[in-house]
């Protein structure tokens, strides 16, 4: 399988299966590259003080 954005090719290992550390990396960079510094705003649900 391949996946192309902007480009840039992806492929899964030779065993069929990309291992989550990898492509946390790989998504890691494209969002670096691609978007770059951002700010967000939000709120945050289901906060809890540490015992």
């Amino acid at each position: 399988m391949r996946l192309q954005e902007q480009g840039m090719q992806y492929r899964r290992d030779d065993d069929g299966a990309m291992p989550v550390s990898k492509l946390v990396r790989r998504m890691k960079n494209v969002l670096e590259i691609e978007i770059g510094d951002v700010w967000v705003e939000g709120e945050v649900s289901n906060l809890r003080k540490q015992a």
